[in-house]
């Protein structure tokens, strides 16, 4: 899991990014990576949440399978 601060997010624009490259109608966006983040957990079963905090900011957590031994 990774948190970060910042400005309060709406969450119709959190699911916007992992979009690669997106940008909103006031020319703010975001580049590629999360959208390589979503890809590769993908990859491996897993699924990506991104998940806007009450405070500001973003939490992004990675689940992904346990392993079989």
């Amino acid at each position: 899991m990774v948190r970060n601060d910042g400005r309060i997010l709406d969450a119709a624009r959190v699911r916007t990014f992992v979009e690669p490259f997106a940008k909103d109608r006031y020319g703010a966006g975001h580049g590629l990576g999360l959208a390589l983040v979503r890809r590769i957990v993908e990859v491996h079963h897993g699924r990506l949440e991104l998940a806007a905090n009450p405070d500001g900011g973003l939490t992004a957590t990675v689940v992904l399978p346990e392993l079989e031994s």
